[in-house]
């Protein structure tokens, strides 16, 4: 589909305009349109894809509220997401009744949501990614990304046709956010196509149900080490964020993970083949300074890191299951690891995976003063 904004001269001056442009002085009117169809009929192509059991929800350009309401309705937990005031005011008026919780964030960023670091286990998008221009879209895909929770599912309508007067909208297809989608870790669920239920001419819609692909494991080699110093980095910052002192940033550069490579193994995770790096971990063989001389029945699990701006909850768990089975693959019949003792939270991280402290060491000098270390096995 080709969009009547074609020329470069138009391009910048639509890119130069606010993706809500129009909307405010619009809002009553709009209103009215939104709420002449029902939620049912919109997506009646997907409601079989979402699960009756009560759900944590995410609507992104709420408008009038119409999804956000009707999905409360049934039970689910609701935020709406609206940037425009006055759509956002007459929407809580007219879904008073439905406990929907309206805030006031927006594509591309969506910095409150993102602050407060809250995972949807549904998240939709109606006739609002075409507002977006492609640096936009690139950024909000990674937002979404992290946004949803495991096991969670992203339903993104498009709008595709003529552009009212006074709007910013991009032309974009189903196709081009699929293939953006499969780069940020996504999978396709569902690919549809309709036209418009008010029976505009000319316009018409796609809709899409995206999911996390599955973590995808394997070694790392020295076309990775830049990305490991990343991860290492971006988890040390994250540490920082919530008081945790335990790694900082730039610590260990890209000559700790060739040693790592050559010494041991290091694996990273993906969200699919192809995706973003979710997480990594280090496997070694022995670990003298930390255990002693030991027969070779153990493998030995360091630096467990994740992107939590990419991986899904419970990857953690994941990289820490698939350290067990490349472990036991090898022969060796227990899992070793250590933590801060100081970490209470890792305590009870490590003993619900079924760990169990069988010793501690005192370690003294570098950043952290004199700090002690527990030691973690677990039979394989």
């Amino acid at each position: 589909m080709t969009s009547e904004l074609s020329d470069e001269r138009a391009g910048e001056e639509l890119r130069a305009m606010a993706s809500t442009a129009g909307y405010g002085e619009a809002a009553a009117s709009l209103v009215e349109q939104y709420e002449g169809v029902s939620f049912d009929d919109v997506h009646r192509e997907v409601l079989d894809l979402i699960p009756q059991r009560p759900l944590t929800v995410l609507d992104v350009g709420a408008g009038s509220g119409r999804d956000a309401a009707a999905l409360a309705a049934r039970g689910h937990a609701v935020v709406a997401a609206e940037p425009t005031p006055e759509l956002r005011a007459l929407g809580r008026a007219r879904h008073a009744d439905q406990p929907v919780q309206w805030v006031d964030d927006a594509f591309p960023d969506l910095p409150g949501l993102t602050a407060q670091e809250r995972r949807f286990d549904l998240i939709l998008s109606t006739a609002v990614w075409m507002h977006l221009d492609a640096e936009q879209r690139t950024a909000a895909m990674a937002t979404l990304v992290g946004l949803l929770a495991a096991g969670g599912q992203l339903v993104l309508t498009l709008r595709h046709g003529p552009v009212p007067a006074g709007r910013r909208m991009f032309a974009v297809s189903g196709n081009e956010t699929i293939e953006l989608a499969q780069r940020h870790g996504l999978t396709v669920a569902h690919h549809s196509h309709r036209a418009d239920l008010h029976g505009r001419s000319g316009v018409e819609w796609t809709q899409l149900v995206l999911r996390h692909a599955p973590l995808h494991h394997r070694q790392a080699t020295d076309g990775d080490l830049p990305a490991l110093v990343a991860l290492r980095d971006h988890a040390a910052r994250w540490q920082i964020a919530h008081g945790i002192a335990q790694w900082r940033p730039g610590e260990l550069g890209v000559e700790h993970f060739r040693e790592r490579l050559r010494a041991g193994e290091v694996w990273l995770a993906t969200l699919g083949p192809h995706g973003p790096i979710a997480g990594g971990w280090e496997l070694w063989w022995d670990d003298p300074a930390a255990w002693g001389d030991q027969p070779p029945v153990a493998g030995y699990v360091h630096r467990l890191m994740t992107d939590r701006r990419v991986a899904p909850p419970g990857t953690g768990r994941h990289l820490l299951a698939h350290a067990e089975s490349r472990i036991a693959a090898a022969g060796r019949t227990r899992c070793r690891l250590d933590s801060l003792s100081a970490n209470a939270g890792l305590r009870t991280y490590y003993e619900r995976a079924g760990y169990r402290a069988v010793g501690e060491n005192v370690k003294g000098g570098g950043p952290h003063g004199t700090y002690g270390v527990t030691l973690w096995e677990k039979d394989l």
